[in-house]
């Protein structure tokens, strides 16, 4: 049967059927009879339309895209996403967290660079010689990578109504250093210092400090504590980005809701130990108000801060601090030859040489550090060591599982007058610490006799 006869027309409109193929078309078999195209009606068109002849039409064959093709478009989402979420970090945090994601940002950094400054007006004026204007300035370096020897380096520019200090400082754990270029205000006191470098010995940590634990907890920048949730109102974005010193940053503003703070210290100090709970209450924050503005950028922060009172001294406090340069490398050296320096010893009088200077220094320093051994011992048994001698104060405060000293100190000389006394009262109440100076001429020891008292 002829396949012509066969073929469907029964639908076929009136239309222009296509021409007969080209002579350069290949040719139909011998067993296959050349067919005639049947034009459809297109579906868009109505049945008296004509049909663009076939030779016309493009060839788009109907391919599936290649698994090449899928592949680099899955690579291009995943990689733009990937720069998407870090840019949403750098410039699109959430307003209401921007201020915890610095602190934590701030926390995490174990090296970096700052500066800072602060600024107080009381529009009510002020009867104080310090006048009703005092500033500020700081910029430095600091190193917390072992987070039990944090270390600073840093130069202070104070002024503090007409008088004015500079100094430069370096902490280390139980040890400041300074060196002051300019210091009219001790100059007022008649403190006469040079341009060497002076060290002042802090009172030693105990292992028994209960509150210095709890401290570390919420992590701490240069040793102060920051905290993990800072409770905000009426925060907002500024615009898309700002450029400062060549950062970009996100711009973001508004206010610390001291309602929350005071409800959330409440809650904290339920889990602090007595001596630890922090002293802030409501009367605290009465016609206080607290406003902020933060740039963050991805190597540089910048926080500013606006504490209003209304109360009686009407007073304006603004701090501005800069922190940049975060995890890398800092040098934080010891300076050599420093003297010890006492504030109300032989360094302020100027009489009793260079020698009796640094003994005497050295020795109020460590009556005081056994100072703060003796009141920890208090506040766990209620009552002083009950020692003989001073040298027995040894098996009390260095000895067992947690010695609240790691060694007693004892006098530079110790000998004939040079030792440390230590007396108990009876009820092991109250005790006497003392020593005796080489400077008889000391405002705090009269004819050369240091005493320290328990705080009973």
């Amino acid at each position: 049967m002829d396949q012509s006869e066969n073929s469907d027309t029964s639908n076929t409109s009136p239309s222009i059927q296509p021409p007969v193929p080209p002579a350069t078309a290949p040719s139909p078999g011998d067993d296959m009879p050349p067919q005639t195209p049947v034009a459809k009606p297109s579906p868009t068109t109505s049945p008296t339309s004509s049909v663009m002849p076939a030779r016309l039409l493009p060839d788009v064959p109907s391919r599936k895209p290649s698994r090449k093709i899928l592949i680099v478009l899955g690579v291009i989402i995943l990689l733009g996403g990937g720069v998407g979420v870090s840019a949403a970090k750098l410039f699109w945090y959430d307003p209401l967290h921007a201020p915890t994601a610095l602190f934590e940002k701030m926390i995490d950094a174990k090296t970096g660079q700052y500066s800072a400054n602060i600024s107080y007006k009381s529009q009510a004026g002020s009867a104080s010689f310090l006048g009703d204007k005092i500033t500020v300035s700081a910029t430095g370096s600091y190193d917390v990578t072992d987070e039990d020897k944090p270390k600073s380096a840093n130069a202070f520019k104070i002024a503090l109504g007409q008088f004015k200090i500079a100094a430069d400082m370096i902490t280390v754990p139980k040890t400041i250093y300074f060196k002051l270029s300019n210091s009219d205000f001790l100059s007022g006191f008649g403190l006469q210092l040079g341009t060497s470098w002076y060290k002042y010995p802090l009172s030693e940590d105990t292992s028994k400090d209960k509150c210095k634990q709890t401290r570390t907890k919420s992590g701490s920048f240069m040793g102060v504590t920051l905290p993990k949730d800072v409770p905000l109102k009426d925060t907002s974005r500024v615009g898309l980005y700002e450029t400062i010193d060549g950062h970009m940053t996100s711009h973001y503003k508004g206010t610390v809701d001291l309602d929350k703070l005071v409800a959330h210290l409440k809650e904290v100090n339920k889990e602090l130990p007595a001596e630890c709970k922090i002293d802030f209450g409501k009367e605290d924050i009465k016609n206080l108000e607290v406003t902020y503005e933060m740039w963050r950028g991805k190597d540089f922060d910048r926080l500013e801060a606006k504490i209003v009172s209304k109360g009686e001294d009407k007073s304006t406090t603004t701090l501005t601090i800069d922190t940049k340069a975060y995890n890398k490398s800092v040098s934080i050296v010891e300076p050599k030859d420093a003297k010890l320096f006492d504030l109300f010893g032989a360094e302020s009088t100027g009489t009793g040489g260079e020698g009796s200077s640094s003994a005497d220094a050295q020795r109020k320093s460590d009556l005081r550090n056994v100072k703060v051994a003796l009141e920890t011992y208090y506040n766990d048994n209620n009552a002083y060591p009950a020692a003989k001698s001073y040298t027995e104060l040894r098996s009390h405060l260095t000895t067992g599982p947690t010695p609240y000293m790691k060694q007693l100190p004892a006098d530079p000389a110790n000998n004939g007058a040079h030792i440390y006394v230590y007396k108990v009262a009876a009820d092991r109440q109250t005790y006497t610490l003392s020593a005796t100076l080489d400077n008889t001429k000391d405002m705090q020891a009269p004819n050369g006799a240091y005493t320290i008292q328990s705080a009973n």
